[in-house]
């Protein structure tokens, strides 16, 4: 059963007189630096995990703070949506490795291609 941590990832907040272009400009960068770590983890390791949860034209993100007890901290990029309270509550570890599985069988299959 996993928890969420009280406080979202750092960065994605926007800053004092920060104009919007360079609001998502930035937090693009943030964004695509925790899926290259996320994707450079070694096989069993998990934290740093990075959990997508799409709906209509978004998604929910998260990243697998902890594994014991599972954590999660919310990824507030882009709409910041979140998944409800309920589903968080009923993951556990074999969801975070089925992402993982996924995520890493999506990069080699589309690494392949380019």
């Amino acid at each position: 059963m996993a928890t969420l941590s009280n406080e979202p990832v750092n960065g994605f907040t926007r800053n004092p007189g920060e104009d919007f272009r360079t609001y998502i400009d930035r937090t693009d960068t943030l964004l695509k630096e925790l899926l290259d770590r996320a994707a450079s983890l070694p096989d069993g390791s998990y934290e740093g995990t990075i959990l997508s949860f799409p709906f209509a034209d978004g998604k929910a993100l998260y990243l697998v703070q902890k594994t014991h007890p599972l954590t999660l901290q919310h990824i507030p990029a882009g709409d910041a949506w979140q998944i409800p309270a309920a589903h968080v509550r009923g993951l556990d570890m074999s969801d975070v490795q089925e992402h993982a599985r996924r995520n890493k069988a999506l990069k080699a299959l589309f690494s392949r291609n380019s």
